[in-house]
């Protein structure tokens, strides 16, 4: 079957989505996707888009392909638009903002479906094609070959202390700060900080320990993800290096606030989570409603270090040595 596979417009979900990939692997797949998730797609044949109008050029282009099926991963109004426009004989997304007029097979989302993992919910989409979908182990394998120019240290943590979606997701900077300042004295080994290009000005004015090694801006997608793989473990915020981390079955602690582990925890076997709910959380806001992060302030550094001496124990990481 000729699949057309509308990818989400967001790094952790485009990761997520690529367990749906693996269970259609064996179709003719063709994934569209924003310009800068294309490195997540990387082993699969991909199109490309910056913006609406080049989104519109694309899928005007798609039409002379003839697919036989298109699936609408995102809840957006323009992803099952534009897929109307690319014209694949079935078009199966999930009935959401008005959008059901330009799909051919409508899913309706359950009621309960914030109260379990997003990948359940988007299972539905393959088993309306008659396919009984499983979560592989690791689902994203990046070729690490090409970072050796950033002459990283033999073991290292690595953190990434931001969020694209919103501030009301991040631990504060400074428990970052200090983590990796903690991990140092009692580890012996540095902290690798990651983060986006777009990034860099919210940490000019920021003074660095030497104990963390910035690389902020300093690679793309692959780059990063081979940085995180080399790791001895990412601590990060719910976002999309947590996601990509655990997608490689690699050890990820990830930090909850307003968002929810059951709904949107990174998966993979690797994958730890540390949450304290409030009565506020979660919120699902992208900045919090009351300035406070209150979900945040009740996880502290030292919960995350005695968390972390946990994991590292569990994953029994050979030659490190804890100098307590």
């Amino acid at each position: 079957m000729k699949i057309l596979f509308r990818a989400p417009n967001w790094l952790g979900d485009a990761v997520v989505s690529r367990i749906l990939l693996y269970n259609i692997k064996d179709h003719q797949i063709t994934v569209l996707c924003k310009d800068n998730l294309k490195d997540v797609f990387y082993d699969f044949p991909h199109l490309t888009f910056k913006n609406k109008k080049e989104l519109l050029l694309r899928s005007l282009e798609l039409r002379r392909e003839r697919f036989d099926l298109g699936l609408v991963v995102p809840l957006s109004f323009s992803s099952a638009f534009f897929m109307y426009i690319a014209n694949p004989k079935e078009r199966i997304g999930f009935s959401f903002e008005k959008r059901d007029m330009f799909l051919t097979k409508r899913i309706k989302i359950p009621s309960y479906w914030k109260k379990r993992h997003t990948i359940y919910t988007q299972f539905l989409l393959l088993e309306e094609m008659g396919i009984k979908p499983s979560i592989p182990s690791v689902y994203f394998k990046p070729s690490c070959t090409h970072i050796k120019r950033f002459d990283l240290p033999e073991k290292y943590f690595a953190i990434a202390p931001f969020a694209a979606f919103g501030s009301a997701k991040e631990w504060f900077f400074e428990n970052y700060v200090e983590l990796a300042s903690k991990l140092s004295i009692i580890y012996n080994v540095p902290t690798v900080l990651l983060a986006a290009r777009k990034d860099l000005p919210r940490l000019k004015d920021k003074k660095l320990p030497e104990c963390i090694i910035p690389m902020a801006g300093k690679t793309d997608l692959m780059e990063a993800a081979c940085i995180i793989q080399q790791s001895l473990l990412l601590i990060g915020n719910d976002s999309g290096l947590a996601h990509l981390s655990a997608s490689m079955g690699h050890p990820t602690l990830t930090i909850f606030g307003p968002t929810s582990p059951t709904w949107t925890k990174p998966l993979g076997p690797g994958s730890f989570t540390l949450w304290y709910p409030t009565s506020c959380a979660p919120c699902f806001k992208r900045e919090c409603p009351f300035k406070t992060k209150e979900c945040m302030k009740k996880i502290d550094v030292r919960a995350v270090m005695k968390y972390i001496e946990t994991i590292l124990k569990k994953i029994n990481q050979k030659g490190l040595k804890d100098k307590k």
